[in-house]
């Protein structure tokens, strides 16, 4: 497991235990603001429940959050209308049929992404 995991966002990147999902204060980067601040807590298991995978870095709206008592849920519409739709357009048509959940989606764009289209042919991709 990675030792760290980055929350990027336009107000600064937050370092984050991967296990507990706890701010670290001091290694956190909050460009001159405190909108941030108040993030007490990252909601890990949420995040790897819905993407089937290991925590990672990635952007502040794929994440759930406590800020003391409240909770502020991940961005559903970010995670479908900007996310899905970005890793659709690096798996191949083919196997895109072969992802059952968002988790396995990730797995299939990260693969094509570390090792190339899985043909030699040249893959033609449109946009709908």
């Amino acid at each position: 497991m990675m030792s760290e995991i980055i929350i990027y966002s336009s107000n600064g990147e937050l370092r984050v235990g991967p296990e507990d999902g706890i701010v670290d204060n001091v290694r956190s980067d909050y460009y001159g603001t405190d909108e941030l601040k108040t993030i007490d807590r990252f909601d890990i298991d949420e995040f790897c429940m819905f993407w089937g995978c290991e925590p990672q870095s990635g952007d502040i709206l794929d994440f759930g959050y406590w800020e003391g008592e409240l909770y502020v849920a991940p961005v559903m519409e970010w995670r479908l209308d900007v996310v899905i739709p970005m890793l659709l357009e690096d798996v191949a048509p083919d196997e895109v049929g072969n992802a059952t959940t968002p988790g396995e989606l990730l797995k299939l764009a990260n693969r094509e992404r570390a090792f190339g289209a899985t043909s030699k042919e040249p893959q033609k991709r449109t946009r709908k």
